[in-house]
């Protein structure tokens, strides 16, 4: 009922209650999008395929975004995948990639990264350039630029760091604003002896191999 009721939408597919139903001008293209109330964000955007419901996305002009998961949110040239991935993007964040429940769940401005996981990069707003994969990964990145992270937990507190790598479950985990660190283990640079008192937050141009 309601789908695709302004005859300007062409070469598209809207499948479920009021899917692709704003009123539009600009004869937007090739959208694909399946389910209730998927797709009325669209005015002038190309080739969307959004599926799932009340799933959108986040400018009226973005391309070629994919989206599948309730209420997760295209965005230009990027995609996600799971429930709220995306969820409060803003329009302007462009070429991420999210997948996982709320990968990305705060996504507000930030472009070009890479998020894989549950709740991986949930806190992140501007940040740019970062690919975390795990559970929790840079869980409350917010400003943070070319990070990378893969492991459980790992660079879980980062904020506003930069050029971090990080490989191992809980690896990087303290560190927030220190920069340039090189932790390649289970616990590296966090945990010594099950203490954390040492653990790296702040320290920049770190590099420490092995478990913990």
């Amino acid at each position: 009922y309601g789908a695709m009721t302004d005859g300007n939408h062409y070469l598209s597919v809207a499948v479920g209650a009021a899917s692709l139903s704003r009123s539009s001008t600009y004869y937007p293209y090739y959208n694909v999008c399946v389910g209730y109330g998927t797709g009325t964000s669209i005015y002038s955007g190309d080739g969307n395929v959004l599926l799932g419901h009340n799933v959108n996305t986040s400018g009226t002009s973005d391309q070629y975004g994919v989206a599948v998961g309730h209420q997760s949110m295209g965005t230009h040239y990027g995609v996600a995948i799971g429930y709220q991935a995306q969820n409060q993007v803003d329009d302007g964040s462009d070429y991420n990639i999210c997948i996982g429940y709320r990968a990305g769940y705060d996504t507000a401005g930030g472009d070009t990264n890479i998020f894989i996981g549950k709740d991986c990069g949930r806190g992140q707003s501007t940040s740019q350039r970062n690919i975390g994969i795990g559970l929790n990964t840079f869980y409350e990145l917010t400003s943070g630029t070319r990070n990378t992270s893969a492991g459980d937990l790992s660079g879980r507190s980062i904020t506003s760091a930069e050029d971090n790598t990080f490989y191992g479950s809980s690896s990087g985990y303290g560190v927030t604003t220190g920069d340039k660190n090189t932790l390649i283990g289970q616990n590296a640079g966090y945990t010594q002896l099950t203490s954390t008192a040492d653990a790296i937050t702040t320290g920049s141009n770190n590099t420490c191999i092995g478990f913990e």
